[in-house]
């Protein structure tokens, strides 16, 4: 309780220190009263700021049950201090009001209004369903050869739930033949004292496994490794999802519950309001039917090689007009499918896993190569807290998912990575490093201004510049790429085939068959998961709203999923009462995820914006770009730099549209940069689909 007293400690003097540490950024505010009630307010909301960071971090590195409980009080304190500051500005302020002022009241009142009774009840809720998730594990006795008898593991199976020393045991073999519903059971009094167990957490450990990588289990090469891939799919969801989908609809009440208080239908119309956009639904479908087709192709793509890889080993129905079975995607959530590069592409010899894994490069190495690419465009290289406090590498308390922690002190920024030598693990190192730029970048507002312009912008910025890692420029400067494989000419074909529905027009392209290959492994990790990203707020919003049962919820996620994904989940096992959803992190940290969607198609506009200014130090020129978008190497561009710290340093302060209008000469999100920069990646697909006469669609 001691970091409690402090808060209470902090909260009741800053009144006499305000003078001191107040923000000169208000200065400007007009009126007297308003510009020291916004004075007090900062100051205040800095120091909850500071403390719910602290709370988090130390949860994130080293949990335990009080520090839990802190977090849960501390939650309170922050709804009432919200609630009363609110009322306090609504009774001063009178119209007209100054622009800055407006936007600071619409970010400070907006949002739910809950009792501290309510507030500390959904602070539990989540926290519960946040330790499911993370300290959830998978046992296998340690004598179960997973490799040579992969259909022992559906017997031995077993969970070491968060905060217990047991195990349980599940019956997956009977659930996933349909014979008997998914749980778990107690099974003290069969375990044999002298039995030994090897345990794994889900990221990264199961995560890696879904992906081919069997060194969790022995480092073999297994002869049906769709076995694997289905058990550990299957053990996850039943695992985590079903005590998730437990307390979810209990959550779901409270959350409606504040929203409610504070004049909202539902909690849906908040995550909604946080991205500013009048009607974002209408967008997001708009977006997503611009990239829809690209998605298809793909997935006709890679539905065509998996029939031929299963051809011998047949996996239910699946066919070439079907939907994909989840679990032989190459990913937990069927939204990374990177892994299955060679084998859509084996002929091209460039492997960037296998380059990367050939390095000598440690986890710092990696962290060290996304700082120079950031600082090399002119950002902020990270102070010396940053270096002491982040953890790099998997310890045996470290919640793995990948964090950047802005812990509202000076210069005090940190990161969570749990890296290993993969490029999804270098991809998330650049991804933090976004925020860590953000927060850095914004230092300087008030802070009721530090965040990003909307949380979409904070998702994207890591994303823009990681696509300017993947250039061939750059792979080759960090050796993951021979310099023959810069040359445009090198390895060329000519795509000669018919393109449009019934109109027998042929096209004839050429283009680097290096550069396909690049594209290929980029399109395969980011694509996929546009449609994730759409569906997974979709299918809240409607279980917010009451638009869907709880009961039926399973039922709806899968339909979106086959809808939109062309995926269906594997096995016979009735799914109506698991909560699959549940197995993804987000769901479990209640965390809204359209800002991912929309951060898919920022991501790339920033990024022509950033090559732009780089080429003709400006955006949105008449002339366009003299190579094309995938080959612009912004590497230590100060001019990109210029507008990235512009753009950054206005955290929340305006409305996004002006963000997006300094760093891509517009004021509307398109989809058409994306499509441009996959564009020899479409020609190969409609190439490949012309060649073996693959069907599109499910």
């Amino acid at each position: 309780m001691l970091l409690l007293l402090s808060l209470y400690c902090v909260l009741c003097a800053v009144n006499s220190v305000v003078s001191i540490n107040s923000s000169e950024n208000f200065n400007d505010i007009q009126n007297k009263d308003v510009r020291r009630w916004f004075r007090l307010m900062d100051a205040e909301l800095k120091s909850l700021n500071k403390y719910t960071s602290i709370i988090a971090w130390e949860l994130s590195v080293n949990p335990s049950e009080s520090l839990g409980e802190m977090g849960v009080q501390l939650n309170g304190i922050r709804s009432e201090w919200q609630k009363g500051k609110c009322e306090e500005i609504l009774g001063i302020i009178e119209p007209p009001l100054e622009t800055k002022v407006q936007r600071a009241v619409n970010l400070l009142c907006r949002g739910p209004r809950f009792s501290p009774t309510e507030a500390q009840a959904l602070s539990r809720a989540i926290a519960e369903m946040q330790n499911t998730y993370t300290d959830t594990q998978i046992c296998l006795p340690k004598d179960i050869n997973a490799c040579q008898r992969p259909d022992s593991l559906w017997d031995f199976t077993f969970i070491r739930p968060p905060g217990d020393g047991g195990l349980y045991w599940m019956n997956l073999r009977d659930f996933v033949q349909g014979e008997a519903p998914a749980k778990a059971s107690k099974y003290f009094n069969i375990i044999p004292s002298n039995m030994r167990f090897v345990c794994f957490d889900g990221e990264p450990d199961l995560e890696r496994l879904m992906t081919g990588d069997f060194a969790v289990v022995g480092g073999c090469a297994p002869k049906n490794p769709e076995t694997i891939y289905h058990w550990a799919w299957e053990a996850w969801r039943v695992a985590v999802g079903i005590p998730i989908g437990n307390v979810y609809p209990t959550a779901v009440a409270l959350m409606n519950r504040g929203a409610q208080n504070a004049g909202y239908h539902d909690t849906g119309a908040i995550w909604r309001e946080e991205l500013e956009m009048e009607d974002l639904e209408g967008e997001m479908k708009a977006l997503w039917s611009a990239v829809e087709p690209l998605y298809a192709l793909l997935h006709a793509v890679v539905r065509h090689f998996l029939v031929e890889k299963y051809r011998n080993n047949p996996l239910g129905d699946f066919t070439e007009h079907g939907k994909i079975p989840a679990h032989i995607l190459g990913n937990m959530w069927s939204q990374n499918w990177a892994s299955l590069h060679s084998l859509l592409m084996p002929d091209v010899n460039l492997d960037l896993e296998a380059n990367i894994r050939a390095t000598n490069w440690t986890a710092l190495d990696m962290v060290e190569h996304a700082e120079d690419f950031f600082t090399s465009v002119g950002l902020r290289k990270m102070p010396r807290k940053f270096w002491q406090y982040s953890q790099f590498e998997k310890s045996n308390a470290t919640r793995c998912h990948g964090t950047a922690a802005n812990m509202f002190m000076p210069d005090d920024y940190r990161m969570i990575v749990c890296a290993e030598k993969t490029l999804e693990d270098f991809y998330v190192i650049h991804h933090e490093f976004g925020h860590l730029a953000y927060y850095s970048a914004y230092r300087n507002q008030p802070t009721i201004f530090q965040e990003g312009s909307n949380s979409a912008f904070q998702e994207a910025i890591g994303d823009a510049l990681f696509n300017g890692v993947m250039t061939p420029q750059h792979l080759n400067r960090l050796a993951l790429l021979p310099d023959e494989y810069l040359l445009p000419s090198n390895n060329t074909l000519t795509f000669d085939f018919v393109q449009g529905s019934g109109a027998h027009r042929r096209t004839r392209e050429t283009h680097n068959m290096y550069d396909i290959s690049i594209l290929l492994r980029i399109a395969l990790a980011k694509i996929p998961q546009i449609p994730f990203e759409y569906i997974l707020d979709v299918f809240r919003w409607r279980l917010f709203s009451g638009k869907i049962d709880p009961l039926d919820a399973n039922d709806y996620f899968w339909a979106l999923t086959e809808l939109h994904q062309g995926i269906r989940a594997p096995g016979h096992g009735d799914r109506h009462r698991m909560f699959d959803a549940g197995a993804k992190f987000h769901v479990a940290d209640n965390t809204p995820y359209v800002r991912y969607f929309l951060a898919s198609i920022i991501q790339m506009q920033i990024f022509k914006g950033l090559c732009q200014m780089t080429i003709f130090d400006r955006v949105a020129p008449e002339e366009p770009l003299p190579m094309p978008l995938h080959r612009c190497d912004i590497y230590g561009s100060k001019r990109a730099g210029k507008i990235l710290r512009k753009s950054l340093s206005l955290g929340a302060s305006v409305h996004w549209t002006e963000v997006l209008k300094i760093l891509t000469g517009s004021e509307k999100i398109s989809a058409e940069p994306l499509l441009e920069y996959y564009k020899p990646l479409i020609d190969w697909l409609q190439h490949t689909i012309h060649k073996f006469d693959i069907p599109v669609g499910w």
